[in-house]
């Protein structure tokens, strides 16, 4: 916007209500004062500001500017009217009239200046109230949306602030969630870890983890661990000291990356194996090994009894409550729809 359009917008009438109409009424009862008055004292230097007082009240800067110039142009009409104030020291001196009405009228518009001058610095603090309500309230609707969990704490290490993608995925709400340590969505064995960590940061001011990107695991309502990928920041307000963390759930990710490596360590066995059978072992151990599997076993098809049966046993270790499965199992054939792997060879 132009200067120019900015001096026309200031020079269009305020609008008509209720309170422009007794700014109006005011300043016309002011004039009949004065000029009843006049033979006296002139009173209308003292009662204009008060209109104009009123004009900043509801009309802002526009309003102060026409109310201003009605006053001044009242102010010179009375004057005009009334041409000896019986105030004068001596009539023949005709200077002495034209100084008191010259400072009555740089005094009228020595306070409408400064009224518009108020006028203007809160247009500027309403505007930037605004503004910054307006930011705020983007800012909140980001942080809500977002899919990533933000989660704050303060110095003490209990949660301030807990966004929606922080609802679904950990699963507590915001209630359940707001006050309590963070130690509610960390597993219990890197409580005492994250207890003394966090305390020697806020005693020292040190940590190599604030902003920077780490992995770990989180711990959902359910009590499941899942992993996460954590960025960690700090700031001061109002001489507190706050945490901010934005935590992005790896699940998925670390899924995908498992099934990639599965998929190339089964390449690999069978490019160096001549059977099923003699790669079996090697492949569940590889198998087992990145999915985290507690044992795994390959079921192979007797084509002379067209049964199934267990051909490969592998376990990440020996646990004695396993050892009645694996036995049942090696001794056990299925037939095509009985029990699962049966159903697994019908389908």
């Amino acid at each position: 916007m132009t200067q120019v359009q900015v001096w026309l917008g200031m020079l269009k009438p305020p609008p008509l209500s209720w309170r422009s109409l007794w700014t109006l009424i005011l300043l016309v009862t002011i004039a009949t004062l004065d000029l009843w008055l006049t033979p006296t004292l002139h009173v209308g230097v003292f009662l204009y500001p008060v209109a104009i007082l009123t004009a900043l009240w509801w009309g802002g800067e526009r309003g102060v500017l026409y109310t201003t110039g009605i006053a001044f142009f009242l102010t010179i009409w009375e004057q005009w009217t009334q041409p000896m104030p019986s105030y004068s020291i001596n009539s023949s001196i005709q200077y002495i009239r034209l100084v008191n009405h010259i400072a009555s009228l740089l005094l009228l518009l020595l306070f409408g200046t400064a009224c518009v001058y108020i006028a203007r610095q809160q247009a500027i603090h309403q505007y930037a109230q605004e503004s910054l309500t307006d930011l705020e309230a983007k800012l909140t609707s980001v942080v809500q949306l977002t899919p990533d969990a933000l989660i704050l704490a303060s110095a003490t290490g209990h949660i301030v602030f807990w966004n929606t993608g922080a609802e679904k995925m950990f699963g507590y709400n915001q209630e359940e969630a707001l006050g309590q340590p963070l130690t509610l969505i960390i597993p219990p064995r890197y409580r005492e870890a994250h207890m003394k960590g966090f305390q020697r940061l806020c005693e020292t001011g040190e940590s190599k983890v604030i902003g920077s990107t780490i992995e770990l695991n989180g711990l959902r309502k359910n009590d499941n661990e899942f992993p996460l990928e954590l960025s960690l920041a700090t700031w001061h307000a109002k001489g507190a000291r706050f945490f901010s963390a934005f935590v992005r759930d790896l699940t998925e990710r670390k899924r995908h990356e498992t099934r990639q490596a599965i998929q190339l360590a089964i390449s690999q066995v069978l490019m160096e194996s001549q059977t099923v059978e003699q790669a079996g072992r090697q492949i569940l151990q590889s198998v087992g090994h990145l999915a985290d599997w507690e044992v795994g076993l390959i079921w192979l098809l007797d084509s002379r009894r067209q049964t199934l049966r267990c051909a490969v046993v592998w376990e990440k270790s020996r646990k004695p409550e396993l050892e009645s499965f694996l036995r049942h199992s090696l001794a056990t054939t299925f037939s095509p729809g009985v029990g699962l792997p049966g159903r697994v060879f019908a389908s």
